[in-house]
């Protein structure tokens, strides 16, 4: 079985929260334009962030489960 292929995330060094949490949703809005589902998305991302990488999911997508 073929690894999945993760973007490296930027260094949280000299990063406000502010401008990672904007980086986050720039990778799920891309994500969603690639036209992946939110299931694959979040194997991308710790669980400890899905809560938060699904809000802004749904704030590109308009859906709601």
């Amino acid at each position: 079985m073929a690894r999945k292929k993760r973007i490296d995330m930027p260094s949280s060094e000299g990063d406000t929260k502010e401008k990672v949490e904007s980086d986050r949703k720039k990778y799920v809005k891309g994500y969603v334009k690639k036209g992946l589902k939110l299931s694959k998305i979040l194997e991308v991302f710790s669980q400890e962030l899905h809560e938060e990488i699904r809000g802004y999911y749904y704030q590109e997508t308009g859906d709601r489960i």
